[in-house]
């Protein structure tokens, strides 16, 4: 996860996003066995908020409210706005922090010296925008020798005040982070995702297989001995291109540029190939999150949807209802 934050987009993303809130409704309350949990990235202004519908969301996670290097966290009044209308229609709002591309210095904010600094912040944001906890999206060389103490820092506020504790996690740099420490969260996202990218043009290909999916699970379920309630499956609203001239897609733009592509994961366009879950995939994920018992799906980015007939959110709900009918 990650991109070049755009200040000023954000700032109308936010504005736009809260009044598509205003009209959306939570899952009913016989659906809360499940989470669907909406990553929100507030810097990103490819999309247009105010055709987005929030409808089956439990949770949204505003990614990514990062700290200056002096430790300084500014939560602006609308993301604040945000919260308050989400609260409006039953949806926790986390606070989530890191990313893919998250400045470098957090991996020394995490250490014995500057930890309480970052972990006062942090909670001092939470407070002044009333979030319902935090998201921990530490990746790669941020997953250090400090991130288990840290962890264990953050957890302690946040549990005093009946706050989540979550984290993104993906598989391949699991064996960094302890069993002591899996513990402290309420749930992980699993970032199924991102096997493959345009950072890496030697393997083209897909990134977020079916097959990977159920590899992820077996890990975080089997190897790992996290319970299933714990665990909630990430599904990418987006493709990457290789030897296309673009090396980014939304799911949106896809469908809205290539007839039937909803029904494709892959597609020969725009002078390569783009690799993307289409709408079978999804559900075939999805059922795997029913069969498996996990506690439910993560979403990057909810902005990246599709209107109408073909959008991926609607398959993870039909999946959801069918799933509590059974």
């Amino acid at each position: 996860m990650g991109g070049m934050i755009k200040i000023v987009v954000a700032l109308v993303l936010i504005a736009s996003l809260a009044t598509a809130c205003a009209k959306s409704t939570a899952l009913p309350e016989k659906q809360s066995a499940y989470y669907v949990v909406g990553y929100l990235a507030i810097y990103n202004g490819e999309e247009t908020a105010g055709q987005l519908s929030f409808d089956g969301l439990t949770h949204l996670n505003v990614a990514f409210i990062n700290p200056d290097a002096e430790g300084n966290i500014n939560v602006s009044a609308g993301v604040k706005q945000l919260v308050s209308r989400a609260h409006q229609h039953g949806i926790k709002v986390l606070l989530s922090f890191g990313g893919g591309s998250a400045p470098a210095y957090l991996g020394e904010m995490t250490g014995p010296s500057k930890r309480r600094l970052l972990v006062d912040a942090l909670m001092t944001a939470v407070d002044e925008a009333s979030f319902d906890g935090i998201d921990v999206d530490l990746e790669g060389d941020l997953i250090n020798e400090h991130y288990g103490a840290f962890v264990a820092a953050l957890g302690q506020p946040l549990k005093k005040k009946g706050k989540l504790l979550t984290a993104a996690l993906a598989t391949w740099t699991g064996n960094k982070v302890s069993d002591a420490t899996l513990d402290l969260y309420d749930f992980i996202n699993i970032m199924s995702y991102d096997q493959t990218g345009p950072w890496d043009k030697s393997r083209p290909g897909p990134h977020s297989t079916l097959t990977a999916a159920v590899a992820d699970i077996a890990y975080w379920q089997g190897t790992r001995k996290q319970s299933a309630t714990k665990l909630v499956l990430g599904l990418p609203f987006y493709g990457y291109g290789f030897g296309t001239n673009r090396e980014h897609y939304t799911y949106k733009d896809i469908v809205s540029r290539w007839p039937d592509a909803e029904g494709e994961d892959e597609i020969a366009a725009d002078g390569g190939v783009i690799y993307y879950n289409g709408k079978q995939t999804i559900a075939k994920k999805m059922e795997l999150v029913v069969d498996k018992k996990l506690r439910g799906a993560m979403i990057w980015h909810i902005a990246a949807d599709a209107p109408g007939e073909h959008s991926l959110l609607k398959v993870v709900r039909k999946a959801i209802s069918t799933g509590l009918n059974e």
